[in-house]
């Protein structure tokens, strides 16, 4: 994202995958992705209301259409199988759980989470997660509550994962570090049409999360933790999903 160009889409990327232990190559296309922003609870309905038996299988190093598997690479089999299972996705799923959220208290942030829809304070707020793959890259619907917030991940150059929310486009390295899924921020764009404005660091959102074993069976730990320059904390959330078919492998 050194420049607008990645934004242009079409561009054809090579990405490695990892079959029976040997890695050969792939291509996986660089796409563009529509506007996302907050949305009426009808409209993510159809959605949150399936729930496929078979959303979760068994993983094996032949599943390289996985988002996640294609981000980590050999580092994949290194997560627990209960997080692993949850990016194991082939079929819209959804997860529960309850979940602490928390707001920075320097003036202005209380009117930021309000103008962007994100969640209130809550010391056991409900929360719906719903993953749905399409073709290589996956929409995730978190509902908090009666908010509801729609992003679009998949796959970038240098192995990234992208996310994409409302205007604002972010790439992450993903790492294992004894046992946990850990989202480093590399990169924060604003996308405006079809073209992208990479921001500088004094002026971009930060995002931390991790994921890891619960100690509920079968339950992930989810942290997330975004920052803003000059007004620090704007929005943490932590808590534990569970999905109902259990996501043990």
């Amino acid at each position: 994202m050194a420049n607008a160009q990645p934004y242009a889409g079409g561009s054809v990327l090579s990405a490695q995958i990892w079959k029976a232990g040997q890695p050969y190559e792939r291509p996986a296309g660089l796409h563009c992705w529509p506007a996302l922003g907050r949305v009426a609870a009808r409209d993510v309905r159809r959605i949150t209301t399936r729930t496929a038996a078979r959303a979760v299988r068994p993983v094996t190093a032949d599943d390289a259409s996985l988002l996640y598997a294609r981000v980590l690479g050999p580092a994949w089999f290194a997560l627990p199988p209960c997080v692993r299972a949850l990016h194991s996705t082939f079929e819209p799923r959804q997860l529960r759980g309850r979940f602490e959220i928390r707001h920075g208290s320097r003036p202005g942030v209380g009117w930021l989470i309000r103008l962007l829809g994100l969640p209130r304070s809550s010391a056991a707020l409900p929360v719906v997660l719903t993953v749905q793959p399409q073709a290589d890259r996956e929409h995730w619907t978190r509902r908090f509550g009666e908010r509801i917030l729609m992003t679009r991940q998949w796959s970038g150059a240098e192995r990234r994962l992208c996310e994409r929310f409302g205007i604002m486009e972010f790439r992450f390295n993903l790492e294992v570090v004894d046992g946990q899924l850990r989202y480093h921020q590399r990169e924060a764009a604003l996308r405006l049409g079809g073209f992208g404005i990479r921001l500088p660091r004094w002026v971009a959102p930060t995002i931390q999360a991790s994921e890891k074993a619960a100690a509920e069976p079968d339950g992930v730990e989810v942290s997330v933790q975004v920052q803003l320059p000059l007004l620090g904390l704007l929005l943490a959330y932590r808590g534990v999903v569970t999905s109902d078919e259990g996501m043990g492998t």
